[in-house]
């Protein structure tokens, strides 16, 4: 064979630097393709979930919701149900309950595709890619699993991300994933989003929404950034390490496979349910409470001036807290109350002041009297940064085993909401 390349002296052997070069030369056009991917497949899969696929199924299951609705009404009238608990159960648990379920087939396809890249070998291929990029925000590779995991429930992308390995730069990587999470936006806050943006900006929703999402990556990227240059003790801090990237070969790129179906359905039918269960769990007696405090005033007598109720009462007395935010109307105040324990109860408590399911006229109504277009964008963007839900803050006390880590976790995402919402509606208000 050498005597062959020998003759041919237009054609090296294998060995010279020819050779060498054309295979640098083909890795990195492999790895420069392969990291160019990734916001073209993120970008695609948020399209057919905020766009196309996802609030086209979402409308079909809220039209039928409302039908259900309607005939449990009329079963009520004639079995002579009327009066507060009618409302109670029309008004209160079928309207907040319904409201957040009509977004079950948003939140399935987003799992469905995540679980589609996962199990076909990108994502791995992928946090391999991004080890050295990640490393100039204190990271590895290893963490951008439970970050996008992040995207989906916070829950379990913490409890990922306290599986790292435990050596000593890995303990701190953990905690900086652990606190970055919160700031990306998770399926609980997604019904939030296509309910303001709808309303409020139904030519542009779908660029809104993700405008959402590309905030909370960034802001949770400053943050390392900001940790890494600020709080680290020395230029020798754990956080501070350049890997060297792994070459792409062949190799790595037949790790890529067929995704599997079976287990993007499982995905998508596992989280669907749990995301059920909490929507009758947790939303079906907060939707109670809320119509409770919506419904009977401060001297627990029934009031039919939603005004004079106890939530007025919460929402106007904390009202001035986020005035200068753009959003100082008692209803969106309560809303944020709420939705301390579960995000979905934003949705559900809107709902239930408007009377009337999400889409409806009346709730659109309601949410355009409540909201300009600046100052809807800013109440998303504190829904965006504000205290994660309970489960989440008991996941990172589990996980961090202290709660020490929890109450800074909350001090962190209170002012962050605050800071990041007032500098949207004041700059806002000069750009106007």
């Amino acid at each position: 064979m050498k005597e062959l390349y020998s003759s041919l002296t237009y054609f090296p052997p294998p060995t010279h630097k020819y050779f060498t070069m054309k295979t640098k030369v083909q890795k990195t056009i492999l790895s420069l393709l392969l990291f160019l991917s990734l916001p073209l497949v993120m970008g695609l899969v948020f399209y057919l979930t905020f766009i196309s696929i996802g609030p086209f199924f979402s409308n079909i299951l809220a039209t039928g919701i409302d039908w259900w609705v309607h005939r449990l009404s009329i079963c009520l009238d004639m079995l002579h149900i009327t009066g507060p608990l009618h409302a109670l159960i029309i008004d209160g648990i079928c309207t907040g309950v319904g409201s957040v379920l009509s977004f079950l087939p948003t939140i399935g396809i987003l799992f469905f595709c995540l679980s589609l890249l996962e199990t076909s070998g990108y994502l791995n291929l992928i946090a391999v890619m991004m080890d050295r990029p990640l490393s100039y925000f204190g990271l590895s590779g290893s963490c951008l699993i439970p970050l996008l995991t992040g995207f989906g429930c916070s829950v379990p992308a913490i409890m990922a991300a306290s599986k790292l390995s435990g050596d000593q730069s890995n303990i701190n990587q953990r905690l900086l994933t652990i606190f970055m999470i919160p700031f990306l936006s998770c399926s609980a806050r997604l019904p939030i989003y296509a309910m303001i943006a709808t309303a409020i900006f139904p030519q542009c929703r779908g660029k809104m929404i993700i405008s959402l999402y590309l905030t909370g990556i960034l802001l949770a990227l400053s943050m390392a950034l900001f940790y890494k240059y600020f709080l680290a003790k020395n230029s020798r801090s754990p956080f501070i390490f350049h890997p060297p990237t792994p070459a792409l070969s062949r190799k790595s790129i037949r790790a890529l496979h067929r995704p599997s179906l079976i287990q993007g359905l499982e995905a998508l039918w596992y989280n669907v349910r749990d995301f059920s269960k909490k929507a009758f769990t947790v939303i079906f007696l907060g939707s109670m409470v809320i119509w409770a405090l919506e419904n009977f005033d401060t001297s627990l007598s029934l009031t039919s001036h939603p005004n004079e109720s106890l939530l007025a009462f919460m929402g106007r007395a904390a009202a001035p807290l986020f005035a200068p935010l753009g959003f100082g109307d008692w209803r969106a105040v309560s809303a944020i109350i709420a939705g301390v324990t579960a995000k979905e109860a934003v949705v559900s408590t809107l709902a239930i002041m408007a009377g009337n399911p999400v889409g409806s006229i009346e709730m659109t109504q309601m949410l355009t009297e409540t909201f300009t277009p600046l100052s809807a964008y800013c109440f998303m963007t504190f829904c965006l940064l504000y205290i994660p839900c309970i489960a989440t803050l008991v996941t990172v006390r589990k996980e961090l085993g202290s709660w020490k880590y929890v109450l800074q976790m909350i001090l962190l995402q209170i002012s962050s909401a605050w800071i990041f919402s007032f500098l949207f509606y004041q700059f806002g208000v000069l750009w106007n």
